[in-house]
């Protein structure tokens, strides 16, 4: 379970107890690690509990919340409430101090490197910095996800976008036209984005009409992808310790992927 629950008089989600022994090498104040872990995650949970008190989702998990929900349009703010809870979960725990060191030279660096041409990690993190400030206007995630076929890729998305739910990327909301002043070549992604998703969504019709069968509620199939490690890249994850500004966020993420915590990462691929 992502979430923990205790039975009074009604089910509800509470906040986990991160346990390490150290402050996360990331951050540089207790302060900003509580941020993350007890009172933004404590706000998550609160939310989440008062949006279903008392309603037909109350007793299911966020992740069966998700699946429950991906296509009802009535209840978005939950599943991004859901989605954002199970994104920041993911992200502390792989950026807790392992219990011992562990090597970089694994699997998933190796493909990573192969993908983006890198022969060391600071060649890479430049190049995902780059990537970084190209796909990600506002707050988000990035995501290193092992893909059914055995692929390891990586993903950024907007807001409380996840890659577990949708295999036509429907749920990665990687269209924020929120986001500040946009450049020029930001309104041609925007513009090619917007193209794919009309032709997924045409896709996704047509699969549905074509259908003898209709999938009963809670038992829609869900994603073949698999997160192996997160970053939160939202404002609240970094901003006491580095500031604001692509620069305070660039170098966040570079000290996040330095300090990623490769015993849970490479064990969640094992799943």
């Amino acid at each position: 379970m992502l979430v923990n629950r205790f039975v009074s008089q009604r089910s509800l989600y509470t906040v986990p107890e991160f346990v390490a022994k150290n402050l996360p090498k990331v951050y540089k104040t207790q302060e900003q690690y509580d941020l993350v872990a007890k009172e933004q995650h404590g706000k998550l949970v609160e939310d989440l509990n008062q949006k279903v008190a008392q309603t037909i989702f109350e007793p299911l998990s966020p992740i069966e919340l998700m699946e429950r929900l991906r296509n009802d349009k009535t209840k978005v703010h939950i599943f991004n409430n859901c989605s954002h809870l199970i994104n920041n979960h993911l992200f502390i725990e792989n950026i807790l101090p392992p219990v011992k060191p562990v090597s970089i030279d694994n699997k998933i660096v190796k493909a990573l490197f192969d993908i983006y041409k890198s022969e060391s990690l600071e060649d890479l993190c430049r190049k995902l910095k780059t990537e970084m400030n190209q796909k990600l206007i506002g707050q988000g995630f990035f995501y290193i996800i092992e893909e059914g076929n055995g692929k390891i890729s990586t993903l950024f998305s907007n807001n409380q976008g996840t890659p577990l739910i949708s295999t036509a990327g429907l749920k990665f909301q990687d269209l924020d036209l929120n986001g500040g002043i946009l450049r020029p070549n930001d309104y041609k992604n925007y513009n090619d984005r917007l193209r794919s998703v009309k032709v997924a969504l045409n896709e996704k019709a047509k699969v549905k009409a074509s259908s003898k069968k209709n999938i009963e509620e809670g038992q829609i199939p869900g994603s073949d992808l698999k997160i192996l490690a997160i970053i939160n890249l939202w404002d609240y994850a970094f901003i006491k310790d580095y500031g604001i500004g692509n620069v305070a966020r660039e170098t966040y993420f570079e000290n996040c992927l330095a300090e990623l915590n490769w015993d849970v990462v490479l064990k969640r691929l094992e799943i």
